[in-house]
């Protein structure tokens, strides 16, 4: 007998049965090794930012800008930054799955709202103003409702206000809920959403570049992806737009972190023109934690905010004070989705009784 045949008579497992990828062993040994880590993951990166001084209409104009300033982003996408790797076969199909084993999202019924909390920062220029916001949103299911906001520029001011319909809202460029980059998307409007990555990519494309334009091209695709998650979607369309990101050429696994609140979760990226955005979602739950916006380029980006023939007739100090430099590393914006629920009032933060 060779050395071989002996080796593999010694193999104890060479008779038993292993099961396939959809067994319920599978699905055990997934939910041990996506369980969140005892031990507290590294500390996210120092994030420098610069907060500028003003009132908050000054914060509303300055994400007004964002379109004419990141227009102007290079077009050639920037490689992945030091210690990345690329994602392993299918990162978001493991989370696609676990969507769509999961019982459908409570969607607002008569009388009920839907509860949405975020915490928004941002550097002048990027999507959302500068500063940092804590939004708060009721939602009826056509997407009527109430916010109310503290904004600090780093001076804080609290607001308030109505939400039109998602029929009647007009130019919601012109409202500081559009403007905070807060998901206006109502319950109705995530139940329309098609279930097949083919057929939700233009959409996401349409509503990250039409309706709330953020971030150009496949940036802004994710960040889209990331508001309509963090609503009441159904379990086929929540594992559909994580297919649909999935298929962007590049998507990068970035592993375990720890978003802004603490909390554990497994972190996806995209890299293009010189940023990458950042989707951190929990495993277990498929619930989308945050997004970020980060600046890739190794020499960082720096950006005019007026167009080259205006830039000529300005003084070297006013074109400075025209101009965004961005370290690399900087995060430029962040979307943290501290709390979702279905409420039975405007005011309410508790999450409605089941039944």
């Amino acid at each position: 007998m060779d050395l071989d045949t002996r080796l593999a008579e010694c193999d104890p497992a060479r008779h038993t049965r292993l099961g396939g990828p959809e067994s319920a062993a599978a699905d055990r040994l997934y939910r041990q090794i996506t369980r969140p880590a005892r031990t507290p993951a590294p500390a996210r990166r120092d994030t420098r930012r610069r907060i500028v001084v003003g009132a908050v209409a000054g914060a509303a104009a300055a994400g007004l800008a964002v379109g004419v300033t990141l227009a102007s982003l290079p077009g050639a996408a920037s490689p992945g930054t030091a210690g990345q790797h690329p994602a392993a076969a299918g990162p978001l199909e493991l989370v696609a799955k676990v969507a769509a084993r999961q019982a459908a999202d409570q969607s607002p019924g008569a009388g009920q709202f839907l509860y949405s909390k975020l915490l928004l920062s941002g550097v002048p220029g990027s999507a959302i103003p500068a500063g940092t916001a804590t939004v708060q949103a009721w939602l009826t299911g056509d997407g009527h409702g109430r916010y109310a906001a503290r904004v600090c520029t780093p001076g804080c001011a609290t607001l308030a206000g109505a939400i039109p319909g998602s029929k009647d809202r007009g130019d919601t460029a012109a409202t500081p809920y559009a403007v905070w980059g807060f998901p206006l998307v109502s319950p109705a409007s995530v139940a329309g959403l098609p279930d097949s990555p083919a057929a939700l990519m233009p959409v996401l494309t349409r509503y990250a570049t039409q309706e709330f334009p953020s971030y150009p091209g496949e940036l802004g695709i994710v960040e889209t992806a990331g508001s309509f998650l963090a609503t009441a979607a159904s379990p086929a369309v929540r594992a559909a737009l994580y297919r649909t990101v999935e298929q962007l050429p590049g998507v990068q696994d970035l592993g375990r972190v720890t978003d802004r609140l603490g909390r554990s979760g497994i972190a996806v990226a995209f890299t293009s023109r010189g940023l990458r955005e950042e989707l951190v979602y929990d495993p277990a739950t498929s619930a989308v934690l945050q997004t970020e916006t980060v600046v890739a380029a190794p020499g960082g980006v720096h950006l005019p905010l007026k167009p080259a023939s205006v830039m000529k007739k300005l003084s070297p100090r006013e074109r400075e004070n025209l101009t965004l430099d961005w370290p690399h590393g900087e995060v430029l914006s962040s979307v943290v989705y501290a709390a979702s629920g279905v409420v039975n009032s405007d005011s309410a933060t508790s999450p409605a009784p089941a039944g």
